[in-house]
């Protein structure tokens, strides 16, 4: 065994957004997926040390909008792109349509954090 063998072997991990029963959705013209940056990347450190900061400069005057535009601010920006279709068209990849689609849709936004969260604690783990 060596220490080499569990450095990270990419940048980004790849989720496939499920329906409310837990199945992929996908279909011929998209594999309806988004892909977030890892925990160790340099664009996701930026965004988690630039939020933290913000936080910790507010402390207690923190507003309830404030805390929640941080929540889809996170998510909008570990956003790396994606392959969705929405009104009958591939759907362009920006952080600000990555965080309007997070605030239309609460469901996409738990998977995102979800993934997130869970590539955070295992990133270490996984060979």
């Amino acid at each position: 065994m060596d220490l080499k063998d569990f450095e990270p072997k990419s940048d980004t991990l790849t989720i496939s957004l499920l329906d409310s029963n837990g199945n992929p959705i996908a279909d011929e013209n998209s594999a309806f997926t988004i892909d977030l940056y890892k925990a160790h990347t340099s664009q996701a450190r930026k965004v988690l040390y630039e939020l933290n900061d913000r936080a910790i400069e507010r402390k207690r005057d923190a507003k309830t909008e404030e805390v929640y535009g941080d929540y889809y601010d996170k998510a909008a920006r570990l956003t790396a792109g994606w392959d969705l279709i929405y009104d009958g068209a591939p759907l362009p990849f920006s952080v600000e349509k990555a965080r309007e689609l997070y605030e239309k849709f609460p469901w996409i936004i738990e998977q995102v954090y979800k993934a997130i969260n869970e590539s955070e604690s295992d990133s270490f783990m996984k060979p």
